[in-house]
């Protein structure tokens, strides 16, 4: 996941989608599901929809890596707290406001 951080970093969009989606796909094959480095490369992933201003797309990978930094402890709150706002950017962008608030609180 390092190559497609940095690649996010310089803004090489379309590589890092490639790097973060084998990087998913392995870790989904060899690390249990509330790992958090899966929700590290499903928030990238739901950043990256979001550059692309594919709003809905992003939500899934978004709601997703919640769950598990939600699962996880207590000690990734700066994370939990990074991913809700995310999404409520998701939503205000599809004009749901009611959403919105519910992650921005």
């Amino acid at each position: 996941m390092t190559i497609a951080t940095i690649l996010l970093n310089e803004k090489y969009y379309k590589k890092a989608e490639e790097y973060y989606n084998e990087a998913l796909s392995n870790l989904r094959q060899s690390t249990p599901i509330d790992h958090q480095p899966i929700a590290k490369c499903l928030t990238s992933l739901g950043r990256l929809q979001a550059i692309y201003k594919n709003f809905q797309p992003a939500l899934p990978y978004l709601l997703e890596a919640l769950t598990i930094y939600r699962q996880c402890s207590s000690l990734e709150h700066v994370n939990s707290a990074d991913v809700c706002n995310i999404i409520a950017l998701c939503y205000e962008r599809l004009n749901q406001p009611a959403e919105t608030l519910n992650y921005f609180n």
